[in-house]
């Protein structure tokens, strides 16, 4: 099973699967990896996935990291309280960008009618 991954505007879009972890840990981990040594701006949609590992949390984290130090951004789009208060139990918040799904849609909108 392969990540879907798409282009809007200057973002690079994965929509989560239903669950991030140890079953598609490695698969996810790599295409991530993948796709952020040719970009500088990831948006991963949470707003589907109904459980994240510890695990996953902590790559996002670093990946936001690593991101960060060359100059682009790791967004979440549409986490819970709940995953925000995981995310900053077992990693932080700190290097993450967080959208509502209504901020995405409006911040994507905008900026691909801005380019067309």
């Amino acid at each position: 099973m392969a990540i879907e991954i798409l282009q809007k505007g200057e973002w690079c879009y994965v929509p989560a699967p239903g669950r991030l972890d140890a079953f598609n840990f490695e698969l996810t981990k790599s295409e991530l990896e993948r796709v952020a040594k040719d970009v500088s701006q990831i948006a991963i949609d949470v707003s589907g996935a109904h459980f994240i590992s510890i695990p996953m949390i902590r790559f996002i984290h670093s990946l936001a990291g690593d991101l960060v130090r060359k100059g682009g951004r790791l967004a979440l789009v549409g986490s819970s309280e709940k995953l925000k208060r995981q995310i900053h139990i077992f990693a932080s918040l700190d290097k993450l960008v967080l959208f509502s799904n209504d901020n995405w849609e409006e911040m994507t909108n905008t900026s691909i009618e801005g380019h067309a």
